[in-house]
C-alpha cells in the first residue's frame, strides 16, 4: 500500500532520472510498513510502533539527522542500503514471530 500510495512520486522521481532519491523512497515506503509489522507481531499491539516511529520520524526527516533520515529529506542525512538490510531484517523478525504463534497456537 505505501509503494501504491507514493507511487506518484516515485514516478516523478524516475522521470527526473534522481536514482539516489528513488532508492531512498523504496527503502522508507518498505522500512515502514516493515517496522509496523515486525513490531507488531512481537508485541501484539500498535503501540511500540507508534511511539518509535514518532521519535524516529522526529529525529529522522523532520530535524535531518543522519542515520534517521529513511525519508531522504536531505541527501547528506539519507542512508538508503541501511534501511533496505534492516527492512529484510525486520521482515525475517515478523516472519519467525509469527511462525513461533503459529506453532503454539
Amino acid at each position: 500500500m505505501a509503494l501504491l500510495t507514493g507511487g506518484g512520486y516515485a514516478l516523478r522521481l524516475l522521470t527526473n532520472g534522481d536514482w539516489h532519491g528513488l532508492l531512498v523512497w523504496f527503502a522508507g515506503a518498505l522500512f515502514i510498513p516493515s517496522m509496523a509489522i515486525a513490531l507488531g507481531v512481537c508485541s501484539g499491539t500498535s503501540k511500540p510502533f507508534e511511539a518509535i516511529y514518532t521519535v524516529w520520524w522526529y529525529l529522522g526527516p523532520l530535524n535531518h539527522a543522519p542515520g534517521f533520515d529513511f525519508m531522504g529529506s536531505t541527501p547528506a542525512s539519507s542512508q538508503p542500503l541501511y534501511y533496505l538490510v534492516f527492512t529484510a531484517a525486520l521482515l525475517t523478525a515478523a516472519y519467525v514471530g509469527r511462525r513461533a504463534r503459529m506453532a503454539y497456537a
